[in-house]
Parts: structure tokens; C-alpha cells; sequence
């Protein structure tokens, strides 16, 4: 087995029952670890001023809106049960999962801005409110709310916060959370700024080694990163000189919320390897935002109910495998698990006993490279983050909104027009044959305004495809867009070689049809 890091996002305050609070969240707390092997966990306890704890550095979340607020944000009632009860979400975790033998660490958002800048916003804490003058501002204008790391009176703050966490709970160690949402300083002032970043996490290396001491045991310090390390410079972060300084014990890197299989876990790797683990993160999101065609149907629990379209796709078994195998390859020596909690309580319409199942099956594939290696795979490529630039100045507040990128910046979708005929390309990652040897596949991909009189040439890294090879069949869970599925069955096919790409040109096309989406099935 790989190891294992899970992230809480507090979501089980949802399902916190008043009256038997420890009890109800303890049973939500084993719904994870009776079923997949965990061994850190982390409870966002801070975000990073509103805290979720019962805190006196920050500010307890809910408190100053009063009762009336927990009718509308259930969140605040199950941290009302938990005080009534004489404790808070931490310590619950922190004493039921050490019963466990499971570390527990406090997470602490560097940057959450899902909140609007407004005193009825539970999520908006008086720190914020109160010294407005020390909000970053957006280059393009937008209302921001989230607070600048340069001002020293915001690090004193926060930093007093992650102390009290390390000082009065029994935790593990302490998570510090980037990527969500990747905001510390004026975004083009942020390489600039590294050293002020460089300069925060070793202080809170310094606490911990100082607490360590006081409680006779070593005390983690672990990182969750954004996709690519220019994702991270550009927000004012430098891991890698972190990496170096030996302050971290684990560095977790993903994208924003998706599951995606060409994470360039080695430009983590590189600095990594020797010095701390590395983990890939993974969620039950296989698709992003998306444009509303086409209509994604017949996934079965693997479809969330409540979407439609690319952001309809969850993980399945297969397509878990495949993103797992080109982790590894890459360097990763563990997968982390991300936006799960929220799926485990009554939350949402993608919960539930079967929901539940199928996600803890495909993370348990996902962790052990004996299935990911001894059962088919799937490497699905998708055009995340296709109608982003619909979001700007809305309310999520996004780092980047830029048309198919990620929140944080990576470009992190493709979609080929044909417009002409020039060969046109799209680019996957797949571990299988990247060595240079035979893989037996099938591959498909989508023609979208598609006639089917049009003519077709296929290459794979520059390996022409008869034509006779390309099977055209129409899909019929489309009927009002004209799209066909191309197959191609490649048997000991020797042309693949990790980075590859399909070189895609319309000899002849009425209309302008595109493609944008990959399918590889590797065959045993």
C-alpha cells in the first residue's frame, strides 16, 4: 500500500446531532477510516482567521451572527452542539483518531475566500472587516476579500492562531493549506514577495520544533500545493526552498478540485525525492466547470445527480487507476484525498450508503499498486475549466479566471477546432508505454458538429492510423448535437511514450466540428 493522507474539510459539523454531538461525529469520522487506510489525517480547523474550533486567537465561526444563523448555515449548529458538550471538533478528532493510531493535523487555510466581504457572512471574520486597508487587490478589478501577507500585523495574527493550535491540542502537527484559494499578496507582486512566505512557514517550523520539544515527540509539518511550481511562484510561494530547509515533512500537490491524471508530479519530485514525501491529490471530481453540451449520460453512481455535462463525471474504479499509475510514475509516494468528507454526511445529492461505497472502492484501488497494475486502467482526458471567463466577478472570488484554467493558474484543458485542415494536436500523459513498450488499447475520442462525410487522418506520435482502424460511431446520448465516436484498438501497439499526443486533421469538413475529449483504456 501507498501512503495515505486524508483532508476533512469540517463537513461533518453538517451532521453533528445535538444532544449526542461526540458520539454523532466520532460514527461520521469512521465512515473514512473503517474503510480506507489512513494514516495522517487532517481537520481544517482555520481559515485562517474564522476558526472552527474554540478558539481565542481568532474568532469561532457563527458566533457573532447568534443562533438565528445555524437555521441557514447547519455548519454552526453542530459547533454550538459540540461546545454544549464541552469540547469542539479538534479535540473529538484529534482523541478518536489517536485511539486509531492515525496522526491528526490541524489544517489552516492560508487564503479561503469563499466568503463575500460582508458582517452577515458567517465566513467573514472581524479581522477582515475591521482592517479592509490590508485586502489585496485584484488586478482585474474585482472585490476581494482576502488579506495580504506582506502586512506583518496579518502574519502576527495568523501565526498566533497556528501557536495556539500547536500549544493547547495534543495534534500531530500542522497543514498548511495554499491551495485554496491561492491568494496571499497582490497577485503581481507575488514573486516578489516569496521571501515574506519563505519567511512565514519557518516560523511555523520554529513553533513546532519548540512545542516538539515540550511534548517529546516530532511534530509534522506538511504543505498542500497547487498543480505546478509556476502555479506556486506565482502566488508568492517557494516550496521548494521550504523542501530544502528541511521545514516540511510532506508536500501534497493538485489541482484546484479536480482529479487529474497529468499532474507534473515530477517538477515536485525533483526537489522532493530524499527529503519529504510527496502525495498526489485525488477527489471524486473527474470533470470541472463546463459549457452545457455535450449531455454526459449512463455512469451510474459515477454521474453526480444533481450536474450534467463534464461536471457531471465522478471517478470510477478504472479511471482512479489511471490517474494513480501516472502518479507513481511520476514520483508521487502516496495519494491524498480531497473534497471526500463532504460526500460522507446527508449533505448534497451525491451521498448516501451506494455513493459512499463506490467512492471508497475507487480510492482503495487507487492506493495499492498491485490493482492499479493487475486491472484495466483509464486515462480520461477532459476540457477542465471550459467556461471560466462566465465566472468573472462572481461571488467565488477565483485567483485566475481565465477561459480553460484552473483557479490557481494551470492551463488545465484543450479543445481543437478544426477550422482547416492542418493536423491539430492533443496532448496526454499515460505511464503505460512510456518505457517503450507494447501497450494493447483502446482509444477513443469525441467529434463534436460532426458530419459523417467528413474525412479523417489519425496519427499517434507521429504513427499514421489506417483508415480502416478508425471505427466512426454516432453518439446517440447527444440528439441535439451532431457528435460521433472515433475507436481506434491498438494491439501491442510500441508507439506510446509517456507525454504523448494524437495528431488529429479534417481532410475535408462542412460546419466547424472540434474534439476535446480523450479516452484511453488499457487492455490486460
Amino acid at each position: 500500500m501507498k501512503k495515505v493522507i486524508f483532508n476533512d474539510d469540517a463537513s461533518p459539523l453538517w451532521d453533528v446531532q445535538p444532544g449526542n454531538a461526540v458520539n454523532s461525529l466520532k460514527e461520521l469520522i469512521d465512515r473514512v477510516i473503517d474503510n480506507v487506510p489512513v494514516d495522517i489525517y487532517t481537520i481544517e480547523c482555520a481559515l485562517p482567521d474564522m476558526c472552527e474550533y474554540q478558539t481565542k486567537a481568532g474568532e469561532v465561526v457563527g458566533v457573532r451572527l447568534g443562533k438565528e444563523a445555524e437555521k441557514k448555515h447547519q455548519r454552526l449548529r453542530g459547533v454550538r452542539a459540540l461546545k454544549v458538550e464541552g469540547t469542539d471538533h479538534l479535540s473529538v478528532y484529534v482523541d478518536h483518531l489517536h485511539s486509531r493510531n492515525i496522526k491528526c493535523l490541524a489544517e489552516v487555510r492560508m487564503s479561503d475566500t469563499h466568503h463575500p466581504l460582508s458582517a452577515d457572512s458567517h465566513g467573514c471574520p472581524l479581522f477582515t472587516l475591521e482592517h479592509q486597508d490590508w485586502i489585496i487587490k485584484r488586478n482585474d478589478g474585482a472585490p476581494e476579500v482576502a488579506m495580504d501577507y506582506s502586512v506583518p500585523e496579518v502574519r502576527e495574527h495568523r501565526l498566533a492562531i497556528i501557536r495556539e493550535l500547536i500549544e493547547n491540542y495534543d495534534i500531530d502537527g500542522i497543514e498548511l493549506n495554499f491551495n485554496r484559494w491561492g491568494k496571499h499578496f497582490n497577485r503581481n507582486e507575488a514573486r516578489e514577495k516569496i521571501p515574506v512566505m519563505t519567511f512565514y512557514v519557518g516560523k511555523v517550523r520554529e513553533m513546532l520544533d519548540a512545542a516538539g520539544k515540550i511534548k517529546g515527540k516530532k511534530l509534522l509539518l506538511g504543505v498542500w500545493m497547487m498543480s505546478t511550481v509556476e502555479e506556486c511562484l506565482n502566488a508568492g510561494c517557494d516550496p521548494e526552498a521550504w523542501v530544502k530547509n528541511s521545514w516540511i515533512d510532506f508536500l501534497v500537490t493538485g489541482d484546484y478540485n479536480c482529479t487529474v491524471p497529468d499532474l507534473p508530479i515530477e517538477q515536485f519530485a525533483g526537489f522532493c525525492k530524499g527529503r519529504c514525501d510527496l502525495y498526489a491529490q485525488m477527489g471524486d471530481l473527474c470533470g470541472g466547470v463546463w459549457r452545457n453540451k455535450p449531455v454526459i449520460t449512463g455512469r451510474g453512481l459515477a454521474q453526480d445527480p444533481g450536474k450534467t455535462g463534464y461536471a457531471s463525471i465522478c471517478l470510477d474504479n478504472a479511471e482512479a487507476r489511471g490517474a494513480a499509475k501516472n502518479h507513481y510514475h511520476w514520483g508521487a509516494d502516496g495519494i491524498a484525498f480531497w473534497n471526500i468528507a463532504c460526500c460522507t454526511g446527508s449533505r448534497g445529492k451525491k451521498t448516501g450508503p451506494e455513493q459512499r461505497a463506490r467512492m471508497f472502492e475507487w480510492m482503495n484501488q487507487a492506493i495499492d499498486p498491485e490493482k492499479v497494475d493487475k486491472n484495466p486502467r483509464i486515462y480520461h482526458y477532459l476540457p477542465l475549466y471550459k467556461g471560466m471567463e462566465k465566472l468573472k466577478g462572481s461571488k467565488k472570488n477565483y485567483a485566475v479566471v481565465e477561459e480553460m484554467h484552473s483557479p490557481m493558474g494551470a492551463k488545465r484543458g484543450q479543445v481543437l477546432d478544426f477550422t482547416d485542415s492542418d493536423r491539430k494536436v492533443f496532448k496526454f500523459r499515460m505511464a503505460d508505454g512510456a518505457n517503450g513498450e507494447p501497450v494493447n488499447a483502446t482509444l477513443k475520442f469525441r467529434l463534436i458538429n460532426w458530419n459523417k462525410k467528413n474525412m479523417l487522418k489519425v496519427d499517434i506520435n507521429q504513427h499514421p492510423i489506417p483508415k480502416n482502424e478508425i471505427k466512426l460511431f454516432k453518439d446517440l446520448d447527444n440528439v441535439e448535437i451532431k457528435a460521433y465516436w472515433a475507436e481506434i484498438k491498438l494491439c501491442d501497439f510500441s508507439g506510446f511514450k509517456g507525454d504523448n499526443e494524437i495528431g488529429l486533421s479534417i481532410v475535408s469538413a462542412t460546419g466547424v466540428p472540434y474534439m476535446e475529449e480523450l479516452i484511453v483504456e488499457i487492455i490486460l
